[in-house]
């Protein structure tokens, strides 16, 4: 993503959320979310954007079945 100059309270409070999460937690993982806008040559401007940012926790390895079974 990149910032813009303009000063949108929903920018701001979008960058300061991944800020936290890149501070707070090892591995995190971002859902975007909003309105197709007007097209760009680049593609299009997200109207009325949301973002949610949750830490990502590491999967426990699953222990070999024949370990376990004793096959």
């Amino acid at each position: 993503m990149r910032r813009s100059n303009n000063h949108n309270p929903t920018q701001t409070k979008s960058f300061k959320k991944l800020d936290e999460a890149k501070a707070n937690y090892p591995m995190w993982v971002a859902a975007i979310t909003g309105k197709m806008g007007e097209a760009t040559p680049q593609g299009f401007i997200l109207a009325d954007p949301a973002l949610q940012v949750f830490e990502k926790k590491a999967k426990e390895p699953k222990a070999d079945v024949e370990a376990v079974s004793g096959f």
